[in-house]
This record gives C-alpha cells, structure tokens and sequence, in this order.
C-alpha cells in the first residue's frame, strides 16, 4: 500500500496565505474564476474610441489582473508549494502589466491578420507568459509517499552433527510435555501452567513495587497527585494478581482430587503450595487492595508506607512459591507417566526418544496448542499467516532451504548413506529403530560440513539476504553447541537494535549423558632425536563420578605411557593430564591417545585421538659472531646452547674478557661439523666452504678488523650464492655504522645516515617502545599469541627501549615488521593509527614514519635474505615474563631464517612441506629446490610432486610445480582437498635426475600427515542453555523450551511497518514545464510565419 501527504515542513517555511488553510480550495478557484472573467470582459467591452475612458480602465483591468493572479496562486498553494522567497504581489502584479502590454501590442497586429489567428497569436503569448509567471512564484510538489512493507521472520534450523544425537537424557517431565506439544498424550493436570502464571502475577507485582519506589522520588503536592493518578492502575493489577493467584490454588486443588495416586511427600507439598497462596499471598493483597480502593489521595499518601510493604510481601510470598510449583510439575508429570497404560506410553517414549533434530522438525511443522478460537496450525503456518517465511538449515555454514521440499524430506536414512547426504537433509533414525550405539556411529559418518556449528554465519547469512527487507525476528531452533566462528553475542545485540529479537528454542537436556571424550591435544609438530614429546590431553568425563578412568598413549602398536585419573563425585568433569614419550628413532610417528571405554557410554568414537609427529635429526646448524659479551649474546647463547634442541650452535666471541695474566685460550675454528655438544669456539670459520655449511649467520657488534676482506666476502658468498640467512644486530661500537662503503652495508634492509653524522658515536635516545607495522601484525615473526589484538596488548604492554642505532629510512625492497614509537608521536601519526581507512596522503606519512624508524625488517639478497635489528635489546621482552616471548621471537625468526632450508635430499636437489603436521582442510605447501653443482638456479617446465597415501602406497594426486622467479631454484606448489592420513611426497623432474644420480640417490622425498577433523560435536552433548540464554536476553525476549514453542509468536512485533519517504519535485526547474514552454513559443511562431508576421 502507498499513501502521499504533502510535507509539512515545506509549508512551514513557505508562507504565502491569504486565506485560512481551513477555507474550501472550491471558493477560492471560484473567486479566482470570477476574477479572471471581469478581467478579460473588461477588455471586450466596446466603450468607442474615446482615449480617456480607455486609459481610466487601465487601472480597473490591472486591479482585476492582480486580484486574479494572486487568487490563482492561492488555488496552487492548496497543491503545490512556492517556494520564491520573493512576495507574491509585485509577481502578480507585474504579471497583470505584462498581460496589459501584451493585448495592446496584439491588437494592433490584429490589424493585418484574421480575427481568429489575431486571437490565437494572443492567447499564444498569454499561456507563455502565465507560464513564466508560475515559474517566477517557483512551484514545488512535496510528497511524503508512505509504504506498508510485510515483514520477514528468519527460522534457522540447527543441522550440525549434535542435533542428531539421540536423547537420552529427558526427565519423565520433559518427555509428557513433548508428547502434549505434538498431540501425542494430553496432561489432565498441567501444573507448568500454572507455574507460568504465578510467576508472570509475581512479576507484574514486582514492577508495580518498583514503581512505587520510583514515585517516593517525587515531594510534596507532586508526590501525592502522582500516586492518586497511579492508585486506579495498580488497584486493577492487584485485583488480577488476586484472581490469578485464587485461580491456580483450585488448579492445585483439581490436581490434589484428581484421579493421580501421590506419595505422601508429594501430596503434603502440593497441599502446602496450595495452603500459602490461599493465605499468605492472598492476605498480603487483600491488604494492598483495601489500602487502595478507599483511600483519598491524602489517605494514599499517609499509607504509602504500608501499601509499599504490602505490595512486596505480596510477590516475595509468590516467589517463594515458585521453585516448589516448579518441582511439584515436575513431579507429577512423573506420577501421570507412570499411571499410563503401556501403549501410552510407547508412544511417549517414541517422541521421546527422537532426535533433537526429529524434534525441531515437528515442533516447525506439527499442529500445536494456540489459545482457543485459533484454528490448528503448525508453527511455520501460524508464522506464514502474518509474516513472509524464510527457512534455513545451519551447521558448519548456512543455506535457505525450499520449505515445501523440506518438509516432505525424509528423516531416516541407513548410518552408511549419512556421510553422502546433503545438508538439508542430514541422518536421523526413526524411534525404535537402531540402537544408540548404530546411531552415533551414523552422527559420527556425517559429512564434515555437519561437524561443526556456527550460528554467527548462520545470522551473518540471513543478514545479508534481509539486506534491505523488514525483518521482524529470528527464531533459532538449536542445542546451542556454538563451536565455530565468531562470537554471536555482537550479532544478537545488533538485531536487537533493529527490533529484530532472536527468539531461541533449545533442545536437549542440559544433563551431560555418560560419556569420556578426549577433547583436544597439544603437541609438537617436530622434535628431534632423544628430545622427549610431551603430549597435553583435555579430556571431559560426563556422569563417571566416582571411576577410576585409564589413559593410555601409543606409538603405533606400542604403549608408551598411561596414567589414571579418579573423576570426583560430580555430574561433568574436565581435565588436562600429561603424557610422554621419547622417541628413539627419526621418522613420522603415528601416536594414538587413547581413553579406555566406560559401561553406559552413549559412544566411543570420540575416546581416541590420533596425531603424528615428525622425529628428526637434521638440526639447524647456527653460528653466533659477536665481539664482546654483551647482554643480547649472552641471552641468545644461552637459548640455543642449552634450551633449544633443534640448533646446532656455534658461537664466537671476538673480544672475550681476559683475566690478567692468563693465557689466552687455544685457537679453535667454528665448524659445523664439531660434536654438538663442543658449542663455543674462538675463531671464525675456517675457509669459505666451513662458512657455506652453516644455515644461518647471527653477526652482532664486531670490529670489520675481526672479519677483515676475505671473510667479509665469505659472508657475501654465504648469502648471494649458497643462500643463506644472515641476521645482523646493531651494536653502540662498531655494527653498522664501522661497516659503511663495505657489502654487510650493501647488504642491509636499510640506508644509514653519512658516516660523518656518526663521527662522535651512536647518541642515545629518548624512551620508546617496539611497535607492530601492519606487514608485522600479519607476520609470523612477530606473532606473540594466535589472537591478533592479544598479540597488539602484548606488544604494546613490553618496557621501554632506549637505544637504537638510527637510520635513513629502510630500503625499498625491504619488509619493516617493526618500528620505534615515542611516546609523543606527531598528530598525523596519531590521526593514522586510530583510523581504519587512511587517504593517500596520511598512508603515506605513516609509512614514511614507520620505514625511517624501523626496527626490525628484513629483504631478499641474492638467493639468501638478510635480516637487520637496528637495536640490541630483544632481550628487554623477558621482562616480568621469563623466557616466553624473547624465546618465541627468536624461535619464530630462526624459522624463518630456516624457511627455505628443505629437510629431505641432497645439497643440490631438495624437497620439503612448510610443515609436519597439518588441520583438516588447510592447504599443503610442498616446496623442491634445485640448483646445478655451482649453486646456481635450474630452471625446468616440468617439475612436479607425486602424493603417495603412506599406508598402503597408492598415488593419492599429482601436482605441479611452479619456479619463483629470482628464487635460488625454488619450486612451490599447493596440495588441497586431501584426507586425514600420513602420506609421502616425492618430486618427480627429470632435470635432477642426473644431479641425484651424482650422490647415488634415486628419488627425494618427505612425509607429513594430516591430523582428523576434531569431533567436535561429539564432545559436548548437553545443550547450552547459558548461550542461547544470552541470545534471548540481549534481544528482550525468553529462552524457551519446545512445548513452549507458540510463545515465539508474542515478541516477534507487528506483521508490517509503514515506510515514509520524502520527495520534491520542483516543478518550476522541470524539463516538463521547459519543454511545454518551448512547445507554446514554437507553434506561435510556427503561425506568425504562416500569417506573414514573422
């Protein structure tokens, strides 16, 4: 529907009345008509030739010409706004002169024209200039149109593994209610009901109280006169609460009567529920009512007091009322079960013993219950009665399915055809069928995308498709088991805002049923030979209270470590427990932490977990160089010396401390050839080929006289030709600054300043702290923890540093990961950092600040990289934390120091995977590098990878590489889609084969394994009520359970909402009225050319 109103603010700001608005729009057309005519009959009348009668009439017809116009412009305002900020007379006015003129001209060139095309010529100019003169009063149509819009409601339907899982934890309560929901068994005595409704009058009676207190705020005359406006309210309320509260006493009377047999306990209870609403809540608002049904207003004022108290001991008495009521339900919705002939109650335990998915089902498409007159209806069809429906099924992502074929879907199907199912319509055996076991071996066959819930793409989703639409509401009908994605809470309170509730429906019983599950485990990808593996396990053992519960690790088939955890006398315990072993051999190893199965377990497919890890013996071989023994050596020497297993060290120290009067300490070449336990040395490598077996280079603050050319050559040949990684730290003395004109300077990230602004030295500098780049907070390097703004607060919380060796800016090629912050940065820098989107001109600034003041960055030389630390106080991040962050920043840098360095082949052909051990579903990154006998890159078209399944050896895929150009001989290639399992990778290029064939060596390769998907739905398996809790509470609105499914229907507001919209359309500035002008001026000019005028 559309409606059109003329807006009011436009006739506000116009003003141009000569009438009440309320005078009929007839009238004055009809005095402008009168007007009009006098006017133009005026100019008929034949009053001979004399000229003064004729100029004494001029003043009439102007008179009239004016009254006419401003009449006209009256009837246009009744339509139209005219918008000229000019007075409407002198328009009116000068129209009339104007139209004077005119018939005078025209009636002497009637003259020479017939009478008739003299008249047309005239009424010609005339229209044109009436039409100039509504121009000039500058007519605008201003509408306000209105639509009424239908509204949408979104259902989503949670599909995820979890929903599938049979319910075996309804209480004998919960299954009667399903039952009577779906129209299967009718309880005589609903006490819920009647539970609801005390609960409902004591809330009302609550915020009638808090209201009260409200009014107290007020003094005096104002206090008085507001609580005597708000007696006749509140007497109304207390006379309901009586009614309800004398309505549920004989519901509990009927139930006491009734035909159900109680045990004593129970009767005593139902009888003394029924006892304290009859006396001590009525009592208190018998009270209240006579307070406040005979009072005056001056009476009310002088009791307040005790109305108040009587008002809150009214619904303190329901409150207490209302757990009992709750459990006595509960109770005896147990005794009416049990009083059930047995074929009644098969088919309760048949609904029961659905699905929670089953469920959902026919809570959306089952007639149910609505109050009296309503027709039955399913919940869809109720929905669709007043608003547009859009169904969605959800797990991992989400989809809107067609509701007529979904609901003619089948809901069973064989546990071997789950894992081929589509989303929508997922696995589900009927009541009765299989057993529990059958079926959670079928949840556990269901396809990946089912393994998981992610309702935030599921409200993400139906966002995007209500993009533009009136959405009144969202019902969600789910266990709650959120376990992927992001958090839903800022979504919901979104769609709050927009009155758009999400009304949630949980299923499931938020009792864990009896099961042991391992839920995750930590371990390492790679550890090296005689290292031990500690594996940490966290394990959740549900309903085992008082068992002892068996924890067993494998190697394989070998049981290397077990241990027993004694679960506590409680309903749900979690636990992390820690597991070793130390492997002997190098290779992958397949390890299996296992949880020995328990009696009553709903399944066990989730008390195993498989993971590999990769033994190695092929260590990084290092080589630390620095000339005194400073705070940075001392703390790096230290880690990879003794706590970093997978370094092979060597360190050398040029200008050592010396006791006076000792002998200096014998000569001895670094080598990565020597023992690894013989780490110090106390000369620098040998020759050049003793530098080129190193990996990695750390060079720190030594004298370019130590080196001297030849082994500053070295350095260069180590990085541009064998390609390898050298690191370079500043020092106060002599690095970089002692090296300026050499190749370490043509090697660096950065630009320094002219030697001759160092001349003095490197000058100290005010407090600042590291600060992250964008390319820093993306890079692995810096990566302190997984979460990015964790990983900033951690950054951002390290101490002050206080020297840094300046620069001129980093060089163009190079990567800044890291930059010096004062604490006072310029206001542009400021102004960048707190905004999200910058203009060119403030990414520019930010950008130079943070390349001139870069602290760490690193560029590619040659085949190898270079990295640069324009500080020396990395170990400054020990601070308060110990060893954790300086020890993850220089793991994280020697790994990518050590990116490129292959585990598997020969020095000249070499293959690799980027890891060891990979989630489900992440991309596979194999790398080969190949390069002739003098280090040189091979290029070849035809290099490629075969994937071999380890287990029993078949091609699982092929791929091809693709060279990196200006790589070392780099090949690289990405493996998707493939399964869980431990598989082995073999290059394939026959451009190596005769560089292989010079080692003896047939076929390069390498192993990785790709870890199972995590059964994540398999581990909780109770609803959470506590999440969809919060859903409903930031939407206003109530977490229901299925039997109360129909109350979803009172919060999702009005079925339409009226939609205004503004618009003007400026007649005066119009083609129509340009072109109805052109169209006038041309067919007049048209006949003045046919009558010879023209």
């Amino acid at each position: 529907m559309m409606g059109f109103q003329t807006s009011a603010w436009l006739l506000a700001a116009f003003k141009h009345d000569l009438f009440m608005p309320s005078s009929p729009a007839v009238v004055i057309a009809l005095l402008a008509a009168m007007a009009a005519a006098a006017w133009v009959g005026l100019h008929f009348l034949r009053l001979g030739r004399l000229p003064a009668v004729r100029w004494a009439l001029l003043p009439v017809r102007l008179a009239l010409g004016y009254i006419a116009l401003s009449l006209l412009f009256q009837v246009l305002q009744r339509g139209l706004v005219l918008t000229t900020s000019w007075a409407l007379w002198p328009i009116a006015l000068g129209g009339a002169a104007c139209v004077e003129l005119i018939v005078a001209f025209y009636r002497l060139e009637r003259r020479t024209v017939s009478r008739r095309t003299g008249f047309i010529l005239m009424g010609l100019r005339l229209a044109l200039l009436l039409l100039a003169i509504i121009m000039l009063a500058q007519p605008v149509r201003s509408l306000d149109i209105s639509r009424r819009l239908q509204r949408f409601v979104a259902v989503l339907v949670d599909n995820s593994a979890s929903m599938h899982v049979p319910e075996t934890q309804l209480t004998d309560s919960e299954k009667v209610r399903l039952a009577e929901m779906l129209g299967v068994e009718k309880r005589p005595y609903p006490l819920d009901t009647v539970h609801q409704k005390i609960v409902q009058a004591r809330q009302d009676l609550a915020a009638r109280h808090e209201h009260l207190v409200r009014l107290r705020e007020s003094k005096g005359d104002i206090f008085t006169t507001q609580l005597a406006d708000y007696a006749d309210k509140l007497l109304e309320a207390l006379r309901n609460a009586q009614k309800t509260v004398t309505a549920q006493a004989d519901a509990i009377e009927k139930t006491i009567r009734g035909k159900l047999t109680f045990d004593s306990k129970l009767l005593a209870e139902l009888l003394d529920i029924k006892t304290k609403l009859q006396v001590q809540a009525h009592q208190r608002l018998d009270d209240a009512v006579k307070i406040a049904e005979h009072a005056d207003s001056a009476q009310l004022a002088r009791s307040y007091d005790t109305l108040k108290n009587a008002v809150a001991q009214a619904s303190v008495a329901l409150a207490e009322q209302e757990d009992r009521l709750a459990a006595a339900a509960v109770a005896v919705d147990a005794v009416f079960l049990k009083a059930l002939p047995a074929d009644r109650r098969a088919r309760v335990a048949a609904v029961a013993d659905k699905t929670r998915y089953m469920l959902a089902r026919d809570v959306l498409l089952s007639p149910l219950p609505w109050p009296k007159g309503a027709k039955p209806a399913s919940l869809v069809e109720r929905i669709g009665q007043e608003y547009e429906v859009r169904v969605y099924s959800f797990a991992s992502t989400a989809s809107e399915v067609n509701l007529e074929q979904w609901a003619k879907a089948p809901t069973t199907q064989p546990a071997d055809a789950a894992a081929s199912q589509p989303a929508t319509q997922p696995a589900s055996a009927p009541a009765g069928a299989p057993s529990t076991e059958e079926r959670m071996r079928t949840v556990a066959a269901l396809p990946v995308e089912q393994q998981e819930t992610n309702l935030a793409a599921a409200l993400q989703q139906v966002i995007t498709d209500m993009k533009g639409k009136e959405l009144a509401g969202v019902i969600v009908l789910s266990d709650g088991r959120q376990n992927a994605g992001e958090r839903v809470e800022i979504l919901a309170r979104d769609l709050g805002i927009q009155k758009a509730p999400i009304c949630p429906i949980v299923f499931g019983s938020d009792r864990a049923p009896c099961d042991a599950a391992v839920v995750n485990v930590e371990a390492p990808e790679t550890v090296y030979t005689q290292d031990r593996v500690y594996v940490k396990a966290d394990i959740k053992l549900d309903a085992l209270a008082g068992q002892s519960i068996k924890l067993t690790l494998w190697d394989g088939k070998r049981q290397v470590d077990q241990t027993t955890v004694d679960v506590p006398h409680v309903d749900r315990f979690r636990k992390q427990v820690q597991l070793s072993d130390e492997p002997k051999e190098a290779g992958m190893h397949a390890y299996r932490l296992e949880i020995d199965p328990s009696p009553g377990e709903v399944f066990t497919t989730n008390n195993e977990y498989p993971f590999t890890v990769s033994v190695s013996n092929d260590q990084t071989r290092l080589l630390l160089v620095d000339g005194r023994p400073r705070w940075e050596y001392r703390y790096l020497k230290n880690l990879f010396d003794m706590r970093d297993r997978s370094v092979r060290l060597q360190h050398v120290l040029l200008e050592p401390d010396r006791i006076a009067g000792q002998d200096p300490p014998p000569e001895i070449h670094a080598s990565a050839a020597r023992p690894p336990e013989q780490t110090e040395a106390t000369a620098l490598p040998k020759d050049l080929a003793e530098w080129l077996k190193f990996d990695v280079i750390i060079l720190g603050d030594v004298d370019p006289r130590h080196l001297g050319d030849q082994q500053i050559d070295a350095l260069r040949r180590f990085v541009f030709d064998r390609g390898g990684s050298l690191i370079v730290i500043a020092g106060p003395i002599h690095m970089p600054r002692s090296y300026a004109g050499t190749v370490i300077e043509e090697m660096l990230p950065a630009t320094l300043p002219p030697p001759a602004d160092l001349a003095g030295g490197v000058p100290m500098e005010g407090a600042f702290r590291i600060a992250l780049t964008a390319e820093g907070q993306d890079n692995v390097i810096m990566r302190q923890e997984v979460d990015p703004k964790e990983n900033l607060r951690v950054w951002n919380s390290l101490p002050d540093i206080y020297w840094r060796h300046p620069i001129r800016e980093a060089r163009p090629a190079a990567t800044v990961l890291a930059y010096a912050m004062p604490p006072n940065p310029p206001d542009a820098i400021r102004t960048a950092l707190a905004r999200e989107q910058l203009d060119q001109d403030l990414h520019d600034q930010l950008r130079r600040f943070q390349r001139e003041r870069a602290l760490l960055m690193f560029q590619n030389v040659g085949m190898g990289k270079v990295m640069f630390f324009s500080f020396d106080h990395t170990w400054r991040l020990r601070y308060r934390v110990g060893d954790t962050y300086h020890h993850r920043l220089w793991g994280q840098v020697l790994r990518w120091a050590t990116a490129n360095k292959l585990p598997a082949g020969t020095d000249l052909v070499k293959i690799g995977t980027d890891r060891s051990r990979y989630s489900p579903r992440t991309p596979v990154t194999v790398r080969a590098k190949i390069v002739q006998e003098d280090f040189s890159p091979l290029r070849s078209d035809e290099v490629r990878v075969n994937v071999f399944n380890e287990k029993d050896g078949s091609l699982v895929l092929w791929r091809k590489l693709e060279f990196v150009p200006d790589s070392p001989g780099v090949y690289i290639g990405e493996l998707t889609e493939l399964p869980s399992g431990s598989f082995r990778v073999e290059l394939d290029a026959p451009a190596a084969k005769p560089l292989l064939a010079r080692d003896n060596v047939d076929k390069v390769a390498t192993v990785f394994s790709i870890d199972p998907a995590a059964p994540t739905e398999q581990i909780e398996l109770a609803a959470d009520r506590g999440l969809l809790g919060r859903l409903a509470t930031l939407s206003g609105v109530r977490l229901v359970d299925p039997p109360q499914a129909a109350a979803v229907m009172d919060v999702l507001g009005t079925d339409s909402v009226v939609e205004r919209e503004h618009r003007d359309y400026f007649i005066w500035n119009s083609w129509p009225l340009l072109v109805l002008m052109v169209l006038v001026a041309a067919v007049e000019w048209i006949l003045r050319k046919k009558a010879g005028l023209a």
